[in-house]
């Protein structure tokens, strides 16, 4: 493993190892819902497969350019993270068309980022931002919606969440700050941002979950 990827590899690794964690102990708390079951094995991995192919990819990582299947799973696996994270939240908190219309919108979006990743891998990085942030913050047309069935701590973490990931895609596009580029460097950065993201949207899906089977068991 290159030198400089070592805080990036262990990082991820270290995401993915928690995200497992997490995971499982949804499954547990849903374990009387099938939907909301359902709704976190799909969250679940999908942070769970954005961690293990960041960490994978850059324990394989020879070049900066390079066209290996790992960049591309890396890649892809950032899509997949954020139309996972819409589909429990959207499925709880919305109803009817906008409910099944933001899922079907970040799926497709998967779809079209799989192709556009794996014909042009070589893009400019802020293509790639770009992409991300849109999908992202797709939440502003259903912000007014969620936010007034959510609960103030909710709405804490989805606030901080997209703060952080939105902050590590501008690290990611400026390539700073770059500190100790041979160890940690601005991608180290952008990594540290990734994991607190997940972790506050990871307490939102936690504290979501854990009040929709209060009010089911009721």
């Amino acid at each position: 493993m290159r030198k400089d990827e070592r805080f990036s590899f262990y990082s991820h690794s270290l995401g993915a190892l928690a995200s497992m964690i997490g995971t499982i102990i949804l499954i547990v708390i849903t374990s009387k819902s099938s939907v909301l079951m359902m709704l976190s094995i799909v969250y679940g991995i999908s942070i769970t497969m954005l961690f293990s192919a960041s960490a994978l990819y850059h324990a394989k990582k020879r070049s900066e350019d390079e066209n290996s299947i790992w960049r591309k799973m890396d890649h892809l696996a950032i899509f997949i993270m954020i139309a996972g994270t819409y589909t429990p939240i959207s499925f709880i908190f919305l109803e009817g068309k906008w409910r099944w219309g933001i899922i079907i919108a970040q799926w497709s979006l998967v779809v079209l980022g799989a192709l556009f990743k794996f014909f042009f891998l070589r893009s400019p990085r802020y293509i790639s931002a770009g992409i991300y942030l849109a999908m992202g913050w797709m939440a502003v047309l259903i912000m007014g919606k969620i936010f007034s069935v959510m609960t103030p701590e909710q709405i804490t973490y989805l606030i901080a969440g997209a703060l952080s990931f939105t902050a590590g895609a501008i690290i990611y596009m400026m390539k700073r700050p770059n500190p100790l580029p041979e160890r940690v460097g601005f991608h180290g950065i952008f990594h540290v941002f990734i994991l607190m993201g997940g972790l506050f949207h990871y307490l939102m899906v936690l504290d979501a979950v854990n009040n929709t089977i209060a009010l089911v068991m009721k």
